[in-house]
């Protein structure tokens, strides 16, 4: 709608008709409410949920958004590359019961314990995907509490370190055999010489 300086604003508008004894209308009476602030916040509202969903499903780690009592309220596609879960198979279930190992269990409970305390947890753990096998993640779990200071939700953030894993085994195994195929001088003048050689 216009408004007398000739600028256009959203407008909430109401309108009752009065009716005679007869039931026609011989009045109207209305309500005309500026809104445009509302408007506005609305919009900028959108533009701030679209780029947090845009940053949520563009981060390269699998995210979950748990509710407070860990149920799986959403994921991104890294969470479904990683673990082989698509959303709709997730939803509304706990996120222990899909992805922790049978051994580590009492060990997920604890950082669920530490959650509820209002503690971050960032640990390195193994984690289980949805065709069984395992992958080593770098996990950081956050609460987020509300204004009231009551925990509505979980951030669980998994980072799959499992080439890091395999690689520092190897390299631990090469140290192993590295005595072994390198001859150690007996003494320092020993060193010496062979090094002169």
């Amino acid at each position: 709608m216009r408004r007398a300086d000739g600028c256009y604003r959203w407008f909430l508008i109401r309108a009752v008709p009065l009716r005679d004894a007869k039931g026609g209308i011989s009045r109207w009476y209305g309500t005309n409410i500026d809104i445009e602030d509302l408007k506005r916040a609305q919009e900028e509202v959108l533009k701030q949920t679209s780029r947090l969903d845009e940053l949520f499903e563009q981060t390269p780690e699998a995210v979950a958004v748990l509710s407070a009592d860990g149920r799986i309220v959403r994921i991104n596609k890294e969470f479904t590359r990683m673990f082989g879960y698509e959303p709709d198979e997730v939803l509304e279930r706990p996120v222990n019961d899909l992805i922790v190992p049978e051994r580590l269990v009492e060990s997920a409970r604890e950082y669920n314990r530490r959650l509820k305390s209002g503690d971050r947890v960032e640990v390195e753990t193994v984690r289980r995907r949805k065709d069984g096998n395992d992958v080593h993640v770098s996990l950081l779990a956050v609460p987020v509490t509300a204004a009231s200071g009551e925990q509505v939700a979980n951030y669980a953030i998994y980072r799959d370190i499992t080439e890091r894993k395999l690689a520092s085994r190897r390299c631990a195994r090469m140290l192993r055999w590295l005595p072994v195929c390198i001859p150690r001088p007996n003494t320092f003048q020993d060193g010496i010489s062979a090094q002169a050689s």
